[in-house]
């Protein structure tokens, strides 16, 4: 298997990382903080964003 190397620590990174490891994958990750996601924005990262649709659009 190859060896694959992420940069970042990010949600997505990690997420990354942690599914390519499942999956038989040497991964290392690589970040210039000494803990993950240091750079996100603590709150957001990750989440769906739901658009909402008036009533009368939603039945037609």
């Amino acid at each position: 298997m190859c060896h694959i190397v992420v940069i970042g620590s990010g949600i997505t990174d990690v997420t990354s990382a942690y599914e390519l490891a499942q999956l038989g994958y040497q991964v290392t990750v690589i970040d210039r903080h000494l803990f993950p996601a240091m750079e996100t924005s603590f709150a957001n990262g990750g989440q769906p964003i739901i658009k909402l649709q008036p009533i009368s659009l939603m039945y037609v």
